[in-house]
């Protein structure tokens, strides 16, 4: 056969592993080796498949909202545009079974605070520069924020909104 033909099947593998490799190390799971499935929707309502749907959450013109989300089977999940040209997701799930990126569990976060808003405490981590997330339990969920790399004071200055305006209900 033509060495060429080799040296491009070779080619072609080599780029399709890399890029499993890629797209596993991205959507990693708080279990290690166990890559996140997302599945995309039209709108925050997962009735069919996992039982809830959000019945609201912010979109203005800071927080806006760009896809939905479930993610491995039972985490809502909204990917927002945090103007800026940030980004932050919002995850919520009934009680005890939010997923959350192994990434944000075993940060070693420089700032942990508790706050109330609503009546609701708000866990805010954060370090300065890298990731942050707001963690908070209403009405029978749970739900999270995650940021990547906020700007200054994002999440204190977001947190109202989404503690305030994101609110789930179960379908089942």
């Amino acid at each position: 056969m033509n060495p060429i033909f080799f040296f491009l099947l070779a080619v072609v593998l080599a780029a399709a592993i890399v890029t499993g490799v890629i797209i596993y190390l991205l959507h990693r799971d708080t279990t290690p080796g166990e890559p996140e499935a997302y599945v995309a929707y039209t709108a925050p309502d997962y009735s069919d498949t996992a039982g809830f749907r959000l019945t609201s959450y912010p979109n203005n013109d800071v927080l806006i909202p760009r896809r939905y989300w479930l993610v491995n089977g039972g985490t809502a999940e909204v990917e927002y545009t945090v103007v800026p040209g940030k980004t932050a997701n919002l995850r919520a799930a009934p009680v005890g079974t939010l997923k959350l990126p192994s990434e944000y569990v075993a940060e070693p976060y420089e700032s942990v605070t508790s706050y109330p808003v609503d009546g609701v405490t708000v866990t805010q981590s954060q370090s300065p520069g890298r990731k942050a997330m707001l963690r908070w339990q209403k009405d029978g969920f749970d739900y999270a924020v995650l940021a990547p790399d906020p700007e200054m004071n994002t999440m204190g200055g977001t947190a109202n909104d989404f503690i305030t305006q994101t609110k789930a209900e179960k379908t089942a």
